[in-house]
């Protein structure tokens, strides 16, 4: 492979023994220097928040009579792209797009995202428990990546247990950062970053005097239209403390609806003690009275039906349904004062994997801290080098009236000429910016809720039998000319029996299959 590494001390840039240019866009595919090749229209790339995937964008035209009629792109070909000494990308073409433009030459419009795509092609199933997070990721890089390293990785935080549940390695990371608090990303050169949060400033700040961005492009929009200050939240049930409820019997009814599930369920009625069946699994002449659980109901027998003012006493641990409010008073105080009214903007959650409380207090009071505040976010052009996405980056402008400082979410590289770049930035506030990575965050939420299939990771491997099913049919006909006809068909099948040759095996609590005990057919079985 070329050798890409650079050294910003040196006066110029070799690479494969070519001399490159200080102000020179360079592109290698499959290890090659294709830059020529390039057509400075359709060319950019977009760098994109921490460890979201980059991608670049670039456009081949077959010229006749040159030697670009020789090559074509295709799907999986390695990208490494630098300028001023420095490499802006590298990854894999991951789409190309063949066309005629409008002078009859052939386009091929390529697609490319960074390595980070690389991090998906495995699933994770695997805990761990008391150990760092250093080693974690230097395990998942062993077991499932491959020409990855973690030079950048530094976060001795012991993890007293994480279970990954065939998820990508991708969301591992966010996993693991999201449980430490810090953020991650994998480079142009296959390294991946673990690193605590701390905000990295831009080499420049933004004023109106010193062409540090394009006058009349700075734009800042201000959205009040997502506030959210009062949030409901009904999420699942919880596991209530025991206690008992009381239900007068009319003398008529055998069947009486009870409150709520409950873990387990005792009763009486006037005072005396009731044995107590489950419905639909145990004989109702063995009990007194029979509990359906997922009915909320207890029944008797007509000739055992309660009589009229008999009390019934019920108790156990119920399931109640997790319900809360809370507000943010600050919040609702100022779209008051900008608005009128009462400034309150309620939204209601309505997620059934919240289980408590607490849980759903915590569920709300982040929505309440993401969404709180005004929406602000803007962009700006610039022709200066080295803005990059998560640099904080401060705005002093008399012209605007602003003097903050923002976030630069998104840096957009076009070329300007053969050997200039232009940057399209765009830039949220450190607020906003908190609210991004609380949508990501639900974002991963979404994913793990999708099955959960607890701390044990099992493995199961389906074989599927090639073996072919053949119908063998055969047809005979006689003709006679003066007089009707007639037509036969014969069918012979030939069906042989796959025996379930295997002793049952009975065994005390759960049991791990180990062995082959039978080929399963995945389409077909009548075992399926």
């Amino acid at each position: 492979m070329a050798d890409y590494n650079i050294n910003l001390n040196d006066s110029l840039l070799i690479v494969d023994n070519i001399r490159i240019l200080p102000n020179e866009l360079k592109v290698w595919i499959n290890e090659v220097d294709k830059t020529r090749y390039v057509s400075q229209n359709g060319f950019q790339i977009d760098n994109i928040l921490t460890s979201q995937v980059d991608k670049c964008r670039f456009q081949i035209k077959k010229v006749e009579g040159s030697d670009r009629m020789d090559y074509a792109p295709t799907i999986g070909q390695d990208i490494q792209m630098s300028y001023q000494y420095e490499k802006i990308f590298g990854g894999v073409i991951t789409r190309v797009n063949k066309y005629l433009d409008t002078t009859g030459i052939l386009v091929y419009d390529c697609e490319c995202e960074d390595y980070t795509k690389f991090l998906d092609r495995k699933l994770v199933a695997k805990t761990y428990e008391n150990q760092s997070v250093d080693d974690i990721i230097s395990n998942i890089n062993s077991t499932y990546l491959t020409d990855f390293t973690i030079n950048n990785v530094d976060c001795n935080v012991v993890i007293d247990f994480i279970a990954f549940n065939y998820v990508t390695v991708s969301k591992a990371l966010m996993q693991l950062a999201d449980l430490v608090h810090f953020d991650w990303y994998v480079d142009y050169d296959k390294d991946i970053h673990f690193f605590s949060k701390t905000t990295n400033s831009a080499p420049f700040d933004l004023l109106d005097t010193d062409g540090s961005y394009n006058i009349n492009t700075l734009k800042i929009k201000q959205d009040n239209s997502q506030v959210r200050n009062s949030i409901y939240v009904r999420g699942g049930e919880y596991l209530a403390d025991t206690f008992t409820t009381e239900i007068i019997a009319d003398g008529t009814r055998n069947i009486y609806d009870i409150p709520y599930k409950y873990k387990d369920l005792s009763c009486t009625l006037s005072g005396q003690p009731l044995s107590v069946g489950l419905d639909y699994i145990d004989d109702e002449d063995d009990y007194d009275v029979l509990w359906s659980y997922q009915e909320k109901l207890l029944k008797w027998k007509d000739a055992d039906k309660p009589n009229i003012d008999a009390v019934m006493r019920i108790g156990g641990q119920p399931y109640l349904p997790v319900r809360i409010k809370t507000k943010n008073i600050a919040s609702i105080n100022v779209m008051a004062d900008l608005e009128g009214g009462d400034g309150e903007y309620e939204f209601i959650i309505i997620d059934d994997s919240i289980k408590t409380k607490q849980g759903a207090l915590e569920r709300a009071n982040a929505e309440l801290d993401n969404y709180k505040n005004t929406l602000i976010e803007g962009q700006f052009q610039t022709y200066k080098d080295g803005l990059k996405a998560g640099q904080k980056i401060r705005i002093n402008s008399p012209l605007y009236d602003i003097n903050e400082d923002y976030i630069i979410n998104q840096v957009s590289i076009k070329m300007w000429t053969p050997t200039k770049l232009i940057y399209d930035v765009k830039i949220v506030s450190t607020k906003t910016y908190g609210l991004i990575e609380y949508l990501q965050d639900l974002l991963l939420i979404d994913n793990k809720r999708i099955v959960d299939i607890g701390s044990q990771v099992t493995t199961i491997d389906l074989i599927a039998d090639t073996s072919i099913e053949t119908l063998n049919m055969s047809d005979t006909m006689t003709v006679a000319y003066n007089h009707p006809q007639y037509e036969t068909t014969t069918i012979n099948e030939t069906f042989t029996a796959q025996s379930l040759d295997f002793e049952t095996e009975f065994v005390v609590g759960p049991q791990t299959p180990s062995g082959t005990k039978r080929i399963f057919i995945v389409s077909g079985s009548r075992l399926s």
